[in-house]
């Protein structure tokens, strides 16, 4: 059966002008080039090529497959799209591959020129799975942002971020150009099939990520398991990269997944904003005792969280019997203190984003949360004043339980300001009900 949503866009995107229009230009822009340096025609072609590629896929692809969705809250479209028929994956699909079809039209063409002009097939494969992962995010993000809040669909600005910040990357791996093998868990790996896996894998994640929040926009709820498998992931991916800077590879293995572990789980915060409606939805289903259901309604960020802890707990050991943590011996604190400082943060985050104005309480708990974990500490560090910083942000060399105890305390007074503020909001709902 064709996808509608795909046919829809194929129709928006193409045309007679087009179909031709791309074609000529691309030809047009190689003639020139080719023209402009004879002496080095294929090294000049095979770079324009790759150079356009990224332009037209990974750029304007990527703006396009933002657009794609936040379109749909701009024209006010989206609720005739929840109430159609179709399934969160032929609705992910048809948007993800039919709004980006035309980038896709043009990249083909660059794609057959680079290749005939030097470039390995395993690279520009690369290059493609590349580009869909970039697609996929921005998406994801996308229509994240636009669930939360219409009027951040107006911007678009999604997917040039995340283009940018890509971009940046690639060229940081350029100065790895003098490796042609990585030791991931001590196992050698070819420098070209190590990217394309690393693709494939990140690229796999994003379209999940799509599908997993178009399942959420069109109210299908479910079990939140790719959140904590990605971070698992994740962990495993960077532990085996910084394998020799730990004297283990188990230390590489927790210290590495909980950091993960701790960086999603302020994503998730970011992403799946609280209120007091689904708090007292999740003390309802654990008062009936309905797992299942419980687990459908929990927000991705308790999953991060756990395992934060638990890695904390594993990593604890290790980090006890040897000072040389992945962040330095001039920068340490102990991995339970990190653990209750996600804690600490994270009550702090639901306590102002539980009020009535969304959006100038995140705004709220973002500026706490900056103040409390970087501006005051540094201040007070830069003043003399360790000892007082010390309070606020534990960190400090040789002094791993004095870290916990001092998280433990924040932590503690932060989950109690919450549960007020639970019970203060569930009275105030109570009352008007």
């Amino acid at each position: 059966m064709i996808n509608p949503e795909f046919t829809r866009n194929l129709w928006l995107e193409f045309s007679i002008q087009k179909l031709v229009a791309m074609p000529a230009i691309l030809f047009l822009i190689f003639l020139a080039m080719a023209m402009s340096n004879t002496a080095i025609m294929q090294d000049t072609l095979s770079t324009t090529a790759t150079v356009l590629f990224i332009t037209i896929v990974w750029l304007w692809g990527t703006i396009k497959a933002g657009a794609s969705v936040a379109s749909e809250f701009q024209d006010n479209t989206w609720d005739l799209q929840r109430m159609s028929a179709m399934q969160p994956w032929d609705m992910t699909w048809g948007k993800l591959l039919g709004s980006t079809a035309y980038a896709w039209y043009g990249g083909i063409f660059c794609l057959l020129v680079a290749g005939y002009y030097g470039n390995s097939p395993l690279s520009l494969i690369t290059l493609e799975i590349t580009a869909l992962m970039l697609h996929a995010l921005t998406f994801a993000v996308t229509l994240n942002n636009s669930r939360l809040d219409a009027r951040l669909a107006r911007q678009n600005t999604t997917g040039i971020f995340i283009f940018f910040i890509t971009f940046m990357a690639m060229q940081f791996t350029r100065s790895l150009e003098q490796y042609q093998i990585f030791w991931w868990w001590n196992i050698p790996i070819q420098k070209t099939h190590f990217w394309f896996a690393s693709s494939v894998l990140f690229a796999g994640f994003a379209v999940v990520a799509a599908w997993r929040t178009m399942r959420t926009a069109l109210q299908v709820r479910s079990i939140p398991w790719v959140w904590p498998l990605f971070t698992l992931v994740i962990g495993a991916y960077l532990g085996g990269l910084l394998n020799n800077e730990f004297r283990e590879p188990w230390h590489a293995l927790f210290s590495t997944t909980l950091w993960a572990a701790v960086i999603m789980s302020y994503a998730g915060l970011s992403s799946d904003l609280g209120n007091i409606t689904a708090w007292r939805r999740l003390k309802l289903l654990a008062h009936t005792k309905n797992l299942r259901s419980s687990l459908v309604n929990l927000p991705t960020w308790p999953s991060t969280l756990i395992l934060a802890f638990l890695f904390a707990m594993l990593d604890t050991p290790y980090s006890l019997s040897s000072q040389q943590i992945a962040y330095g011996q001039q920068f340490s604190i102990a991995p339970l203190a990190v653990a209750l400082m996600l804690l600490r943060d994270i009550c702090i985050f639901q306590f102002f984003t539980l009020s009535a104005g969304q959006k100038r309480s995140m705004a709220a708990a973002l500026v706490t949360l900056l103040l409390l974990d970087v501006l005051i500490p540094y201040l007070l560090h830069m003043g003399g004043l360790a000892s007082i910083a010390y309070l606020i942000l534990p960190v400090a060399p040789d002094s791993s339980w004095i870290n916990v105890a001092v998280m433990a305390g924040q932590a503690t007074i932060a989950v109690m300001l919450l549960r007020w503020k639970l019970q203060t909001e569930d009275r105030l709902v109570a009352v008007a009900a």
